[in-house]
């Protein structure tokens, strides 16, 4: 298990260097505190970025002229991608199951050291 808390400090370190207004949080059963773990859970937010499920129509309407400039706010992708860029350079990412504009799920690896584990990614 102790291998998830470096897990965790690398994925938490390496999204801050992308963007210090990211706030990155390890969920799942490593946040619940289980003795084993086979994958890793994580929810990412970033305030650019506000799904408009969580809005009301006024709430809409106001973002909407407010972020005409600001195309992360209209679509997130960007945002996870650089998150899974950045992962697949240091190569903490090995293979992608699924990638689309707010979910990733894949395959990680800390070092030979350690099993791979499947890891999702949520913004």
């Amino acid at each position: 298990m102790i291998f998830i808390y470096f897990q965790k400090d690398l994925v938490i370190k390496e999204i801050n260097a992308l963007d210090s207004e990211y706030t990155v949080n390890v969920c799942g059963s490593f946040r619940r505190g289980a003795a084993t773990s086979g994958d890793i859970d994580i929810l990412v937010t970033h305030p650019s970025y506000v799904s408009s499920a969580y809005l009301t129509e006024n709430e809409k309407t106001i973002k909407k002229n407010k972020d005409k400039t600001i195309e992360n706010s209209k679509n997130p992708k960007p945002l996870l991608k650089k998150i899974i860029d950045r992962f697949t350079n240091i190569k903490y990412i090995t293979d992608t199951m699924a990638f689309g504009d707010t979910k990733f799920m894949g395959v990680c690896n800390l070092s030979s050291e350690y099993p791979f584990r499947r890891i999702d990614i949520r913004l």
